[in-house]
């Protein structure tokens, strides 16, 4: 299993808790954790979690958005997140890269300490709508994959 996500959102936080490191107080367990590196205003996946993980959780301020076979969740993205997290892959063909859609998400991540009401993502989420900021979205099963989102694609 590994763990997707930008800087700060609680990956190392989840590597120390099964390392025993401390005492979990809420949240999933994650088997294995990959970078995701930031740059300016973008971020990328390293193209290695898709070679060597079976299966992807991706986390954003601590909690799991989605989480399905790692092939599964590079061609049928659903939550938001994970659309704009992939959309950041470079493309190693000059052509395609210039022509791809890259989403580049808006906005700070919010202070964990204080994260929004409702989804995590709905202050960055171009999908965002009253539902999505008082009500938190649970993990479901759609089609092969989990996601927590009330709006998915």
């Amino acid at each position: 299993m590994g763990l997707v996500a930008e800087l700060g959102c609680g990956k190392s936080t989840a590597g120390q808790t099964i390392l025993k490191l401390f005492e979990p107080t809420s949240g999933s367990i994650i088997l294995a954790s990959y970078e995701i590196q930031k740059t300016t205003s973008q971020v990328g996946v390293k193209r290695a979690v898709q070679d060597l993980m079976e299966r992807v959780a991706v986390m954003y301020l601590g909690k799991i958005m989605e989480v399905a076979a790692t092939d599964e969740l590079y061609k049928s993205p659903h939550h938001p997140y994970t659309v704009a997290l992939l959309s950041a892959i470079p493309i190693p063909d000059p052509i395609l890269e210039r022509k791809r859609e890259q989403i580049i998400l808006k906005g700070d991540i919010p202070n964990p300490v204080n994260p929004p009401t409702g989804c995590v993502f709905n202050t960055r989420c171009w999908k965002a709508q009253e539902k999505c900021r008082t009500i938190e979205p649970q993990l479901v099963q759609l089609g092969a994959s989990q996601v927590a989102c009330h709006f998915p694609d």
